[in-house]
C-alpha cells in the first residue's frame, strides 16, 4: 500500500446488533481497498453486541477498529457525529450494523471522488434482502439531484460516502434533535451549503429489511406501518423547500395541489386531474422566471403523478381511456409495454 492512498473511515452506529454485526464487519475486512479505519459507536445496547464487537476487534487486528460507548441511548445522529469528530480519514463511509458492503464498494466510491474533486460525496444503488428482495436505484441525472430533494432523498443515505473536511469546515454535523429523518434534514443543509453529490449506478450496498426500520416497519400481520413521526418530520422539510419557491402569500400556493405535487396525497377524480394540470402549467411559467427548479424536474414529477392516476385505478374502462387520450400530452407512460397493457385493460373493462 502506498502512503498517498487516502484513509477512509467507516462509521457504524450500533444498537442491539448481536446477530448482524459480524457480517457487517466481515464485509469491511473483505474490501478490495485496504486503507481503512472503522469507528463503531455503541448506542447503549442491552444485548451482548458490544462483547461481540470487542471480541472481533481483538481477533482481527489487521483492521483498525475503534469502539466508543455511550451511557444512554441518543440515536444514530448523535452516534454519527461522534464518528465524524473522532475520524482520522479523509473520507467517511456509512454502514449500518445490520447491512453489509459488496467487496469493491469503497474502491469504487473512492475512485469516483478522487477523480471528481468538486463532488462532496456519492451514493450507490443497493440491494434489499430479508423481508424484501429488490434493487433500489437513486437519481443519476446531476441536473435533477438538487431538485429531487423536494420530494425525497436524492441519494440512498445508507450507501453514502463523503469528504470529512467539508463537514468540519462548514460545521455540518447531523442535527441531534432529529431522532427520525435526521439524514433528510442533514442533506438539505449540506446541499444549501452548495455541496454537490452524485450516485454511482452500481449495486454496492446490501440493505437488510427487518420490518423494524423507521421507513419500513411491519405489524404482526405483515402490513406496513406508517411512521407518523418520520412522516411529519419529512413533510416539514419538504414544505420548507416549497415555501422558498412559492410562499403561502402567493396566489399560486394552492394547498391541495402542493400536497399532491409533494406526493403527500393523490389525484382523486377527473376534475382534480384537470385542475392539477392547469395549475402545473402555471407553476412552469412561474418557474421560468425564478429558475428555482429545472423545468425538467417539474414536468417529470407532475407526469409521474398523473401517470399514477391512470395506472393505479382499481377499474379500467373506455371512459378512462378517453380521458387518457384527452390529456395524452401530459401522460407519458414510461414504457410502451405498460402503455399497451393500460389500453388493453381499458378496452376489456379490467377490474382488480
Amino acid at each position: 500500500m502506498t502512503q498517498n492512498q487516502p484513509l477512509v473511515t467507516i462509521i457504524i452506529p450500533s444498537y442491539n446488533c448481536n446477530s448482524t454485526i459480524v457480517e457487517a464487519l466481515n464485509s469491511i475486512k473483505n474490501q478490495t481497498y485496504k486503507n481503512l479505519e472503522v469507528i463503531i459507536i455503541d448506542d447503549y445496547s442491552t444485548d451482548n453486541s458490544l462483547e461481540i464487537i470487542n471480541n472481533y476487534k481483538h481477533s482481527h487486528t489487521e483492521l483498525n477498529i475503534k469502539v466508543f460507548t455511550k451511557n444512554e441511548n441518543k440515536g444514530p445522529a448523535h452516534s454519527r457525529n461522534i464518528g465524524i469528530k473522532e475520524a482520522s480519514g479523509n473520507y467517511i463511509a456509512l454502514l449500518d450494523s445490520d447491512d453489509y458492503f459488496e467487496t469493491n464498494k469503497i474502491e469504487e466510491q473512492l475512485a469516483y471522488l478522487e477523480k471528481n474533486l468538486d463532488m462532496f460525496g456519492c451514493g450507490t444503488f443497493m440491494k434489499c434482502f430479508g423481508l424484501q428482495h429488490n434493487i433500489v436505484e437513486a437519481e443519476t441525472d446531476l441536473s435533477l439531484i438538487k431538485d429531487t430533494l423536494l420530494i425525497g432523498m436524492p441519494y440512498l443515505h445508507a450507501t453514502f460516502m463523503f469528504r470529512r473536511d467539508f463537514i468540519i469546515k462548514n460545521n455540518l454535523f447531523y442535527n441531534e434533535d432529529y431522532r427520525t429523518a435526521e439524514d433528510y434534514e442533514w442533506s438539505l443543509r449540506f446541499i444549501d451549503a452548495s455541496a454537490k453529490i452524485n450516485n454511482l449506478p452500481l449495486v454496492l450496498h446490501n440493505y437488510r429489511i427487518t420490518g423494524k426500520q423507521e421507513s419500513f416497519s411491519l405489524d404482526s400481520e405483515g402490513k406496513q406501518i406508517i411512521n407518523i413521526k418520520q412522516q411529519v418530520a419529512s413533510h416539514k422539510i419538504q414544505y420548507s423547500i416549497w415555501n422558498r419557491f412559492i410562499g403561502k402569500e402567493n396566489d399560486l400556493y394552492e394547498q391541495e395541489f402542493v400536497n399532491i405535487f409533494l406526493r403527500h396525497s393523490s389525484l382523486k377524480n377527473s376534475t382534480e386531474l384537470k385542475n392539477f394540470i392547469d395549475w402545473t402549467d402555471k407553476i412552469i411559467i412561474y418557474n421560468n422566471d425564478s429558475k428555482y427548479f429545472t423545468e425538467k424536474f417539474i414536468k417529470r414529477n407532475s407526469n409521474e403523478i398523473i401517470v399514477n392516476y391512470f395506472l393505479s385505478k382499481s377499474k379500467f374502462d373506455i371512459n378512462l381511456l378517453l380521458l387518457y387520450f384527452k390529456y395524452s400530452k401530459y401522460v407519458k407512460i414510461p414504457s410502451s409495454s405498460e402503455k399497451i397493457k393500460f389500453i388493453v385493460k381499458c378496452l376489456t373493462n379490467h377490474q382488480y
